[in-house]
């Protein structure tokens, strides 16, 4: 990474401030504002009560008066809500109340036997971090916003309690007087002569327990040299402990493991004698260094035996280049110095016992004599001057350097009065460099810091000007609409914004040369984007995000349903083939009869898609809404009848009841089979109950078309399409067993993984079987067997394995129906029709590298397109064709895996007409991190041959590709 530092001489010492704040900064601000005001507004509830409020609705109106404190200004210009399922159940929020009564997320809960809340959650952190934990936080910026318990302000990554930001906030305030269940090490420092060793600093700090991270603390040993080190409650999974005293020294402890150590109740630690060891900084050219940052490093074993670091001192250098440290033992050995400077290149030296050093080395003697001699390179100098058209220098620019990190690291300076400026850098590297300026139009230039660059002198031009509008879909104007610059030439170079007037109208004076997205936002309405080419008037249409309002009330006696549960559903195809899959893991819950959906940032719904509804409350029977569209503003009101969910009884093959049995209402959230038992991750399903010692059960009440299945180490029985009102009678069939062979043509098909999967029944999501349960590779001649399959509709899936490592993934293919028997094997031949299908893909360019394998390649069956423009009737009438199911039922689709030489073949290809398709990904720096450098698709024709199976293969040809553009910001997830 190119590490960005402030130059020295030519910047001014108050440049900085005359900067104009962004509009994230702007909004910030008052978003602590408003944070602070609330945090006085839950002080006085405090007062008041002797206890925090339940909630920041509890606030309103008495203790706030205007809700509107409660929303965030960047909410309320973006429509973006991120509350993370802690939103306050009364009223509109943006900030996240940490100690509400909200249950504790599952991470919290997972082991506990009784949920407990966030106020307990957090009154458990606060027993360590003090006042310094978060009482509120806002998630609207990249770094989180949260205001301490004590008032302060200050900002983190997501987990904070690891953050400096927090731990520094925890050194200012001081931390937590820890938990009455906390464990203790008695510790004794004392020399080597035995004696002990009074007023030593201990800090423990690296702590963790079975809970959370915990920050340090510090304790003072005593005049017998002992205090008492506080290391947490529960299980502690590591500590490490540092000494500090005058005159001596000692290298820190450490106790850790994976699911808890063993730390002694009582410990011993010996402290040698110190010296003095020092020297001086200089620069190449011989300059004396003021201010150089010279830490000490020594090392010591760990519990696993291997040399880990550790810091002695850190000091800087004074006025004359000289450091001196008092903080390393007497028979110090192998110390290591990092010496870093504002304007120099960071340098690291290693203590020789020689009395000769190499350039990387300080001898010991020298070190002792207070000699020690650390030189540094200087960094790289950017510099320039920026003017105007008629060559006057231009003050006030602001210049920005950008290196090529993600995220980008930035600098900015503005321009001196003779039109100067500088940065220095530490490594050589390429950067954006930008200059902005009010009267004149933008300049980007991208340079390649290097020790012989020349000057970058800017020269500036007015910009053309530009004079858009903002209308939604009906053309009516948009005011207030906030417009700004999303990225110029596919980089975040600069930070012009403005908003739309009454008309919808904004102007821009001054718009850059290159590719120019804007991006349009406000709230109410979905963030839209235009590329800026040569029209100096754009349009941009807005359309309205997703709202959804109504009412829940019971159909006999039209009152409001205290409680009930809102669930979003996807959908797609229409009428009778109309298929639902139900997000029950987005569940939210409603009050006292209002229904109020919002979209939710985390889980957006893709535009123009269609949705539906499914409300749910105790005692009553769910209803589902009629589709609506993913955005715009809906009203939805429900009646909720009264009712029972699934019941009834469970026999064994035998007739006997089956006690114990698992029974699940599949489609009503995710289940997954393992060896006669359902695999339970995550939090408890709600939909999943076993049977008593009559054998009978009862589930929540369902919508229709949902399956129940019972599960038993006896058998396995299944139902649907069932009257909610009737009692069920779910009979165990025995488990069965799939025996077969996997033939390439008429070959045996050695050393491939297949699996058994579950056959989509109706509308429900089905029973999902356990991957690694179900899945087998064949052996030399192509044999395999899958035992405890539920008997039923199945089928055999081939795993074509992708990539490797990490990357490493299935694609599933050849899939082929099963109807697996009750009580006994049921014999497969799987393949064993159509022919192989060779080719090969290559690069017009040739010697291309590339992982062939990193991306998507099918070979599917075409099928009928829907024609575009279809009214919802329209559509149906034409879903409902018989060609048009036809091509749906009979579709199939093969996965293949490419060679190194871009060579493939796939087996069992029926004659046909086929889609090939082929989508290769360069990985990115994460996992699932991507971005496209080719694609391909193509009509095939497979043609048709004497015979069901065939040995010959069909040989496509060469197939070539072109590289796609490797353009800036074309990463995808």
């Amino acid at each position: 990474m190119a590490v960005l530092v402030i130059g020295i001489g030519s910047q001014a010492p108050h440049a900085r401030a005359q900067t104009p704040p962004s509009l994230d900064e702007q909004e910030k601000e008052i978003d602590r504002q408003q944070m602070r005001q609330i945090h006085e507004a839950i002080m006085s509830y405090k007062a008041d009560h002797d206890t925090l409020p339940d909630w920041l609705s509890d606030l309103v109106p008495k203790y706030i008066s205007d809700a509107q404190l409660l929303v965030s200004p960047r909410e309320r210009r973006t429509g973006i809500s991120r509350l993370w399922g802690y939103a306050d159940p009364k009223i509109k929020t943006s900030y996240v109340y940490e100690f509400s009564a909200n249950q504790a997320g599952s991470t919290v809960n997972r082991n506990r036997d009784e949920p407990i809340s966030m106020r307990e959650w957090k009154s458990l952190q606060m027993e360590e971090f003090g006042p310094a934990i978060p009482l509120l936080r806002c998630h609207l910026y990249p770094k989180v916003l949260n205001l301490a318990y004590s008032g302060d302000a200050y900002e983190t990554e997501l987990f904070w309690e690891n953050d400096p930001a927090t731990l520094a906030l925890v050194e200012k305030l001081g931390p937590g007087d820890g938990s009455p269940e906390a464990k203790y090490l008695t510790l004794t420092v004392q020399t080597a002569s035995g004696e002990p060793i009074p007023n030593v600093d201990v800090t423990a700090s690296e702590r963790e327990s079975e809970y959370f991270h915990l920050p340090p603390v510090k304790f003072t040993t005593d005049e017998a040299g002992t205090c008492q080190v506080r290391l947490g409650r529960g299980i502690i999974k590591s500590v490490a402990i540092g000494f500090r005293a005058d005159g001596y020294a000692a290298p820190p402890i450490r106790f850790e493991g994976g699911e808890g150590i063993f730390v002694p109740d009582q410990h011993t630690v010996t402290m040698s004698r110190t010296t003095v060891i020092g020297g001086l900084v200089a620069g190449r050219d011989g300059t004396l260094l003021s201010d150089a940052e010279i830490t000490v490093n020594g090392t010591t074993q760990d519990a696993a035996g291997q040399y880990v670091e550790f810091e002695f001192d850190r000091i800087r250098s004074d006025a004359a280049g000289q450091w001196r440290s008092s903080r390393v033992p007497q028979d110090f050995s192998s110390l290591t110095f990092a010496v870093s400077h504002p304007e120099f290149r960071p340098s690291e030296y290693f203590q020789t016992d020689e009395d000769e050093a190499s350039d990387e080395e300080v001898s010991r003697r020298d070190l002792i004599q207070n000699e020690a001699r650390f030189v540094l390179d200087p960094g790289i100098s950017i510099r320039g001057t920026i003017s105007s058209p008629s060559g006057h220098p231009v003050v006030g620019a602001r210049i920005t350097l950008q290196n090529n990190d993600e995220p980008p690291a930035t600098e900015t300076r503005l321009s001196q009065p003779d039109g100067s400026y500088r940065f220095v850098v530490m490594e050589e590297s390429q950067f954006n460099l930008v200059v902005e300026s009010k009267d004149f139009s933008p300049q980007h230039r991208i340079i390649n810091a290097t020790e012989d660059l020349p000057e970058q002198s800017f020269d500036l031009a007015p910009g053309r000007k530009i004079n858009g509008q903002v209308t939604d879909k009906d053309g009516k104007p948009i005011d207030g609409a906030f417009v700004r610059v999303l990225s110029w030439n596919d980089l975040p170079l600069i930070q012009w914004s403005t908003e739309t007037d009454r008309e919808g109208h904004f102007s821009w004076s001054n718009v850059p040369t290159g590719m120019v997205i804007l991006e349009v936002s406000k709230a109410g309405f979905n963030q839209s984007q235009l590329t800026l080419g040569d029209n100096s008037s754009p349009k941009i249409l807005l359309s309205k995000t997703f709202l959804l309002t109504g009412s829940v009330v019971d159909a006999d006696t039209g009152e409001p349903i205290p409680e009930f549960t809102v669930v979003r559903g996807r959908a797609w195809g229409g009428g009778a083939t109309e298929q639902v899959s139900w997000e029950f893991h987005t569940a939210k819950t409603g009050r006292d009869g209002r229904l109020s959906v919002e979209q939710d940032p985390r889980r957006p719904t893709p535009f123009g898609m269609n949705i539906k509804y499914l409300i749910s409350a105790k005692g009553y029977l769910p209803e589902t809404s009629d589709t609506i569209q993913s955005s715009g503003w809906h009203k939805l009101d429900f009646r909720l009848m009264k009712g029972r969910g699934p019941h009834g009884k469970v026999t064994l093959p035998d007739g006997s009841p089956a006690i114990g049995a698992e029974v699940v209402l599949l489609g009503a959230g995710h289940s997954r089979l393992g060896v006669k038992e359902l695999i339970q991750r995550g939090p408890p399903n709600p939909n999943t109950t076993r049977t008593d010692e009559d054998g009978g059960f009862e589930l929540p009440a369902a919508i229709k078309d949902l399956q129940v299945v019972a599960i038993h180490e006896k058998g396995f029985a299944e139902i649907a399409d069932f009257d909610p009102n009737q009692s069920l009678d779910l009979h165990l069939q025995p488990w069965g067993r799939v025996e077969g062979t996997l033939l390439a043509g008429t070959k045996p098909w050695a050393n491939q993984e297949v699996m058994v999967s579950n056959r989509r029944l109706g509308n429900s999501s089905g029973l999902d079987l356990d991957f690694q349960v179900f899945k087998v590779r064949t052996n030399e001649v192509g044999e395999f067997s899958i035992d405890n399959v539920p008997p039923g509709e199945r089928q055999l899936v081939l795993l074509v394995e992708l990539g490797e490592g990490q990357n490493r993934s299935w694609a599933h293919s050849h899939i082929e129906p099963i109807d697996v028997h009750a009580g006994r094997p049921t014999k497969v031949v799987y393949g064993n029709k159509g022919r192989p299908i060779i080719g090969r893909f290559k690069f017009e360019t040739p010697n291309t590298e590339v992982d062939w394998n990193n991306g998507h390649r099918t070979l599917g069956t075409k099928q009928i397109r829907r024609p575009q423009g279809l009214s919802p009737e329209e559509y149906e009438e034409w879903n409902q064709k018989p060609e048009v199911i036809k091509s749906r039922q009979d579709y199939r689709y093969y996965s293949f895996k490419i060679a190194d030489d871009g060579t493939f073949r796939i087996e069992n290809i029926p004659a046909g007409e086929y889609i090939l398709s082929l989508h290769l990904n360069k990985p990115g720096a994460e996992r699932f991190q991507f971005q496209p450098i080719a694609s391909h698709r193509q009509d095939l024709i497979i043609p048709a041959f004497d015979g069901t199976v065939s040995d010959e293969p069909y040989d496509i040809g060469e197939i070539t590709l072109q590289m796609l553009p490797l353009e800036a910001g074309q990463i995808r997830r």
